[in-house]
Parts: structure tokens; sequence; C-alpha cells
């Protein structure tokens, strides 16, 4: 037990104690493309800034909906296509048509990612449409190398699914994955943040790290009156100082910072006119033409 003054302030935090801090929700561009049962992608967290864990609350989509399931897996969906025991479900539940406003898919449990890590998710509608193909869940063609990308996260093009049973082979015009696909939406997520210690001093900005500095060495100054403080007392201090107090102009970090890479499109097999980022070896036909998928 902690039994004195002292103690408690050589006893620093490591990350904040309260479930989220900062919240934001991203949007996706939206060409409305394609309809069709469910749409699979890759969320990655990024390390740019003192991040603990991002939270990931919600998945917005719109369409016809119906029997709704979000489906996630770590580290990303890549050789699980149609491996259901490789996910989880995180949402099931039945939604009414929306066509054109964003209907909310809550998430349960959150995705906790910790930077560096990325996750799977999984959009799918089991509705096997009214006389024709599917409608529930829109999506686009990959037109960049990344779907979205800001100082915290990054989303990743993927593949869409013709099959209305979660995780099939077989969809509508034969094989159900189409590639080069991309998710059309909301993520809604909050950030945790990481408290400032002596072993992450790295991992602050520049403006932080400097005014840390700045600090010791005022503490090291006899004619200050700063250097009466315990030295465990200044690293408190620091401790309890937000990693962006010390920015000029501090504010919100969120800006969209993705640097889109266009891609060359190219016609895929169903028709789709699609970005395709490395098109040296592609052998499509780039006369075809389809609203297929």
């Amino acid at each position: 037990m902690l039994s004195t003054p002292m103690a408690a302030a050589s006893h620093r935090a490591q990350a904040a104690t309260y479930l989220v801090h900062d919240a934001y929700d991203v949007d996706t561009r939206d060409a409305e493309d394609h309809t069709f049962c469910g749409i699979m992608f890759d969320v990655h967290c990024k390390s740019t800034l003192p991040v603990d864990e991002l939270v990931v609350s919600s998945v917005w989509v719109r369409g016809d909906l119906g029997p709704m399931q979000v489906f996630c897996t770590g580290g990303g969906y890549s050789g699980k296509l149609e491996v259901p025991s490789a996910w989880s479900c995180h949402f099931q539940a039945e939604l009414p048509a929306s066509t054109h406003e964003l209907q909310e898919l809550s998430l349960d449990p959150p995705l906790r990612l910790k930077p560096g890590a990325s996750v799977g998710i999984y959009v799918h509608s089991s509705s096997e449409g009214e006389g024709g193909a599917p409608e529930s869940v829109v999506y686009n063609n990959q037109r960049f190398n990344v779907t979205h990308d800001d100082p915290f996260i990054r989303l990743l093009p993927g593949m869409a699914h013709t099959g209305s049973e979660p995780f099939s082979r077989s969809g509508f015009w034969g094989q159900a994955w189409r590639s080069h696909r991309e998710f059309v939406g909301r993520l809604s997520y909050g950030v945790k943040w990481l408290l400032w210690n002596p072993e992450i001093h790295s991992q602050f900005p520049a403006s932080f790290r400097e005014n840390v500095r700045l600090l010791l060495l005022i503490h090291q100054r006899p004619e200050s009156s700063f250097s009466t403080l315990p030295f465990e007392a200044v690293l408190h201090l620091l401790n309890m100082c937000r990693w962006d107090w010390f920015q000029e102009g501090a504010g919100s970090p969120f800006e969209e910072t993705e640097v889109l890479v266009p891609v060359r499109e190219f016609r895929d097999p169903y028709g789709s006119l699609v970005g395709m980022p490395d098109v040296e070896d592609a052998d499509f036909d780039t006369d075809a033409d389809s609203d297929e998928g």
C-alpha cells in the first residue's frame, strides 16, 4: 500500500484510466458502385501518436440490409475468407431497409486495437433478395491504394461477397468473392491515450519532448523555486500532462491524412472497373462491360 504522498507520486499511471477520451467518426467515399450481400476489409491501428488503444464501437452501412451480421478476426482477413471458425460475431440483428441513410451496427463487444495491430471486419446480410440479386449492402470499386487514412487508423480495400450465406464459396454468377472492392459507410471509434513516462518518452510529439527537457533543466537550477520539488514529483506532474498540451494551436489531432495514390483501372472478370496496384501481370478484358458485382 502507498503510505506517503511521495510514494504515490512514484507510482505513475501508464495509460489513461477513462475508457475513451476522444471519439471520432470516419466516413468513407461513396460512389454507389454496387450492392450485394457483404464486404470484407482490414482496419489497421497506426502508431504515429501515443495511443494506448483504439476502441471501434460501431460500423455503419446502407442498403436493403435485412438479417445483418458483423464478424471480426484479429490480424486481418487474409486466408480466412471461408473459415468461419477464425471469426467472432459482434453484431446480429434484422434491420429495415435504409438505402439513403447509414444505419448503425453497434459492436458487442467493441473491437480493441493496439498500435500496429490489424483486424478484419466482415459486414454481411443473409437476405436473398426479392426476385433478383440482393441489394443488401452498398460498396465501391477500388480506386485508390487505401480506402481511408488518418492519424489513428487506416482502412484498406477488401473483398465483396455475393453469397447470402456467410463465408460461402458460391454466390450469384458463380464465384462469391469479388476482389478490389471498398467498404462504403462509417466507422465509429474512440481513442485511449498513453500517459507520459520516461520509458516511452520517444513516442510523444517533438513539442512535448522539448518541454519535458526544458522542465527537467529548470528543475536542476538551484535558483528556481521549481527545484524545491522532489524529482519524482516532477515526473508525476509530467505524467499527468496530456500529450498535446504543449503543442502550438493544440486541439483535435484528427485530420484526414490520406495520401491517395490513384491506381490504374481495368475491367475485372465481372466487368467492373477496378483499381489494380500491380497491373503488369493483369490479364483482364479491358473492353468487357457488366453490372455484375
